[in-house]
């Protein structure tokens, strides 16, 4: 779990949420004459989302888009640009216009991609904004009902018994249903066959169709297909038992003691993005997750609550890269 997971905002959130929104709105009245800029936002926002749609970004971007719409007072777009594990996406957010009106909505493949990729067309740290952690999430293995497997300990075996034989989708090098995969199987010393999608979508559509054996999701997309039987869950990625799976145990304690694995979810914007425009912003995402209903819908789909102020998303993102250049150094994830 990241260091900051919260249901509500913090006293001390609200706190700059409320100085953000002063500071913003004192920028945003200035009229647009004599070379001053033009109150924000004063047309429609977009994030976009670098998977096809029914992945757990996905999931995020249309539980607060509304209701950040309602702050903002400017409709909120969800627009999916999914292609090359991410980077087509979070590209094109990196290369807009620094002005608060294209968002990305990104997760921990944002920090994991520069360790994983011999060269990417952007470098996250620099030219991307954070503006607020959104939520965190759990993932869990699945599996197709037709494997002959019914406990982590099983597909272990069966997976060293079958190198490279086992097929588990992701939606892309770097996603979060890749990585943690990838940690499982470096985790254990097995190999698996690894085949990339442009989402996690796509992948649970394949695994429910038989065409792929296993995959870890996050739990908000997979839960469906678990529930109804047409996948079978295997274990959780937490630390802790889940208390809407109580029946499946952790992955940890399932044959490979100290392994945890959490997605996170967090907004960006185009790197120069003046800060008037990000404190808008913040202030708006801090009322959005902080706001009952929208919480109650991330919930509803597994996903906790998070927040941060830019410079605690800056950062934690700055950590994060670091934390997965290590792992993949110490896993020897291929670098592709």
């Amino acid at each position: 779990m990241h260091p900051f997971p919260r249901t509500l905002p913090s006293p001390l959130q609200a706190a700059l949420a409320v100085q953000a929104a002063v500071l913003a709105a004192a920028w945003c009245i200035t009229p647009a004459a004599h070379g001053q800029p033009a109150a924000f936002p004063s047309k429609p926002v977009r994030i976009i989302v670098p998977v096809a749609p029914g992945g757990g970004i996905d999931l995020v971007a249309r539980a607060i888009a509304p209701r950040l719409g309602e702050e903002l007072g400017q409709p909120v777009v969800v627009e999916n640009r999914a292609g090359n594990a991410m980077v087509t996406g979070t590209d094109a957010v990196a290369k807009s216009a620094a002005d608060g009106y294209t968002l990305g909505l990104n997760n921990t493949n944002l920090a994991a991609t520069p360790a994983l990729r011999r060269s990417l067309p952007f470098d996250t740290l620099r030219d991307l904004v954070p503006v607020s952690l959104l939520a965190t999430q759990p993932s869990i293995v699945v599996v197709h009902p037709s494997l002959p497997v019914r406990t982590m300990g099983e597909l272990l075996r069966l997976a060293k018994a079958r190198p490279n034989d086992l097929a588990y989708g992701s939606g892309g090098i770097g996603t979060s249903i890749h990585l943690a995969a990838a940690l499982i199987a470096a985790s254990a010393g097995i190999e698996m066959l690894h085949v990339p999608y442009k989402g996690a979508g796509p992948v649970l559509a394949d695994l429910v169709g038989g065409h792929l054996q296993l995959a870890v999701p996050t739990l908000g997309s997979a839960l469906p297909f678990v529930n109804n039987g047409r996948l079978r869950a295997l274990g959780v990625t937490t630390a802790k038992r889940l208390p809407s799976l109580p029946q499946v145990p952790t992955v940890a304690e399932s044959g490979l003691p100290g392994y945890e694995f959490t997605t996170w979810y967090g907004l960006t914007a185009p790197g120069g993005t003046p800060a008037p425009v990000v404190a808008a912003l913040h202030a708006a995402v801090v009322r959005t997750i902080g706001d009952p209903a929208v919480a109650a819908s991330l919930v509803k789909q597994e996903l906790q609550p998070a927040t941060s102020t830019p410079a605690e998303f800056a950062g934690f993102l700055k950590a994060e890269v670091d934390k997965w250049a290590k792992v993949a150094r110490v896993a020897k994830i291929p670098v592709e």
